[in-house]
């Protein structure tokens, strides 16, 4: 009796395995997941959808202005308040990045240019700019 019960357990278990191993075939075949994806911790922000995209295009604007003449404390309000308005632009965290850079503080201008890459995705030409902008804080920061 005692060498069936094995038996059965053994052969359950091999065929639960089979099974278990035919359904992960199948699943990779048609691209779905059996697990929900792992939240990424690193990620800053969640995407949300752009409502506001054409008032901040504004103030972006108007602070590049304020960033060219070097009237760094107007931008850093400017970029300050359209990244409140619309954090999901990537635009709002690459200027607040280049402001607080220009200000000389490299650490908070790191953070939004990490920022900027994960917005950008999807954008390869503006990824490569906050990766960029990134590399140059790192220098200003002498880190290599």
């Amino acid at each position: 009796m005692y060498i069936i019960l094995n038996l059965f357990k053994i052969t359950l278990f091999r065929l639960l395995l089979c099974l278990t191993i035919l359904f992960q075939a199948g699943c990779s075949i048609y691209k779905t997941n059996i697990y929900s994806p792992t939240p990424v911790a690193t990620v800053p922000l969640q995407k949300d959808s752009i409502t506001n995209y054409g008032t901040t295009i504004k103030m972006i604007t108007e602070g590049q202005k304020m960033l060219k003449q070097g009237n760094f404390e107007k931008a850093l309000d400017i970029f300050e308040e359209a990244y409140t308005i619309d954090s999901a632009n990537p635009w709002t965290a690459f200027y607040l990045s280049k402001t607080w850079a220009a200000k000389g503080d490299y650490t908070a201008a790191i953070e939004f240019a990490k920022r900027a890459q994960w917005l950008f995705s999807g954008n390869t030409e503006g990824k490569a700019m906050a990766m960029r902008q990134e590399a140059y804080c790192l220098e200003g920061l002498g880190t290599d």
